[in-house]
């Protein structure tokens, strides 16, 4: 499933249907998810996409052992219990062991090329997870671009993926090439403004984009962007170890001071358990940006 800008969840690119159902009434909410993928779908390179990549995937991330070899973990055993297919049908089914709210973010799984990467892991003698591991700049998807030239620390090129079906509304991309490069954070804000690179991201401090408005060549969209910040402890020895000790770092410490020594004029803080942009603070009838009816509460 693909999320909208409005925040609803909707059928991915591939995916021709979806039918939910419950494995026992006493359970809240359907525990099995059935999807129909559509025929036809192809990776970047011209491999089939089918119901074999999904299930594939899925048991990629849920083999704990073979991926704690690569260094890597994943929470996907938590919720999730197996996966079936119908390869006659390309259909796949889920089985849930619990469904959570944020089953979207829970679950943005790319698809993997079962293909590629089987035979990739059986020539090389490995596992598909250390095969994946071994080839991950040189990656295959079924998204809009395909990688073309990768030079490690310094840039990728990527070009439209001809195999791309479009977005979930059926857009596909104008830009026909793509290069995402390394930029010295000594002149990332020089180079924006003289138009030698198009495009940076995470420029928070607030003298960059005091620089970025004044420039005259460019031109700017103010939005609210949630964000999150995180104190650390060690909870196994020394005053740590008791909680009201913990809390009482929590309780003191100045957010706001750290928040505009971070971020200076242009950071906002929401004390609430979400900031303004999110779409679940909106009712369908208001505009996001706005001040929600919930946030005019808090």
């Amino acid at each position: 499933m693909s999320p909208t800008p409005k925040g609803e969840l909707v059928l991915s690119k591939f995916v021709e249907s979806q039918t939910l159902s419950k494995s026992s009434p006493s359970v809240k909410s359907p525990d099995i998810w059935t999807f129909k993928i559509k025929e036809g779908m192809k990776f970047s390179n011209g491999d089939p996409l089918t119901a074999k990549d999904v299930k594939f995937t899925y048991d990629f991330f849920l083999d704990q052992k073979a991926l704690s070899d690569t260094g890597a973990t994943s929470d996907l055993s938590d919720y999730l219990r197996n996966v079936e297919i119908d390869e006659s049908t390309n259909t796949v089914v889920f089985h849930f062991k619990k469904i959570i709210y944020t089953m979207d973010t829970a679950f943005s799984t790319s698809i993997l090329d079962s293909t590629l990467i089987l035979a990739g892991a059986e020539k090389e003698k490995v596992t598909p997870q250390l095969w994946v591991k071994f080839h991950i700049s040189t990656p295959i998807g079924n998204g809009p671009y395909k990688i073309v030239e990768y030079v490690e620390s310094q840039f990728v090129k990527l070009a439209i993926n001809e195999h791309y079906q479009g977005n979930y509304a059926g857009d596909k991309p104008a830009i026909k090439n793509l290069i995402v490069q390394v930029v010295p954070d000594e002149t990332r804000v020089t180079q924006l403004i003289s138009g030698e690179v198009d495009g940076l991201a995470g420029l928070v401090k607030d003298t960059n984009i005091d620089a970025v408005k004044m420039a005259t060549t460019l031109t700017t969209n103010d939005y609210f962007r949630h964000g999150s910040g995180q104190i650390t402890f060690h909870t196994d020895f020394g005053p740590v170890q008791l909680k009201e000790v913990r809390k009482a770092f929590a309780y003191e410490f100045n957010r706001v001071k750290f928040r505009n020594i971070f971020l200076g004029k242009y950071g906002i803080s929401s004390e609430a358990p979400y900031s303004r942009n999110m779409w679940m603070m909106y009712d369908k009838d208001e505009t996001l940006g706005t001040k929600s009816r919930l946030a005019s509460k808090l």
